[in-house]
């Protein structure tokens, strides 16, 4: 089957959360693939949340595990995480916590972090990173600075880079979490609306690496995104 981008955006609403962000997710996972095509996994549960905000955390874990055995393709999820990072790397995942309980959920990050660990990645090899601290703060995150465990803080904590990145008209300043200290970035990003820009998902989510996203909103970001 393949799927065009308006299906995508309307079947999608329904299930960002669990493995795209934070809401609710059938045990079920297909993946299409095709030789010009994105390759894409939905992973589904409708159990996720029962009666609760917050997700599961074993239905979560395994929407987790099916997707990434899914969309690498291994006999286990454990070997898709192995071909994704290797020891020795630093991993940043890029939340979004700016939506309140539509925020990426901590759950889902915490099941990452276990799987990354299990790969060979350090606790203190991965970066949870956002905009602010104040942000991560209102998302339920814990702001931590040491490298003896899991780290989690804002660009703010770090700074940007002394030199402007151009395109087109716009100019920026790039996170130094960004293009100092990560080997690998995972995008955990929301989808939802926005008043300027139409729509938040994993290309927008990457504006919370620059100084000055307000400049890439106009003309539902185009071109930007």
């Amino acid at each position: 089957m393949i799927m065009k981008r308006r299906t995508f955006i309307k079947s999608g609403i329904s299930i960002t959360g669990g493995l795209f962000a934070s809401a609710a997710l059938s045990t079920f996972c297909s993946a299409e693939n095709g030789s010009s095509l994105s390759r894409i996994v939905i992973a589904e549960d409708p159990m996720l949340h029962g009666n609760s905000l917050r997700p599961d955390t074993d239905r979560l874990s395994t929407l987790l595990d099916n997707a990434i055995q899914t969309w690498f393709q291994t006999d286990s999820p454990q070997e898709g995480w192995k071909s994704l990072v290797h020891q020795g790397q630093v991993v940043g995942l890029k939340v979004n916590c700016l939506s309140g309980y539509g925020s990426t959920h901590p759950e889902l990050v915490d099941a990452v972090c276990e799987r990354l660990q299990a790969a060979g990645i350090k606790a203190g090899d991965i970066i949870i990173w956002d905009r602010l601290n104040s942000d991560l703060e209102d998302g339920d995150f814990r702001v931590r600075y040491q490298n003896s465990t899991i780290r989690c803080f804002g660009n703010d904590a770090v700074g940007f880079e002394n030199d402007f990145e151009i395109y087109g008209s716009a100019a920026s300043l790039v996170s130094k979490t960004l293009t100092q200290m990560c080997d690998v970035v995972i995008n955990l990003p929301v989808l939802r609306d926005h008043g300027i820009a139409g729509i938040t998902c994993a290309l927008k989510n990457m504006f919370g690496a620059i100084h000055n996203p307000n400049k890439y909103h106009l003309d539902v970001g185009d071109p930007y995104i």
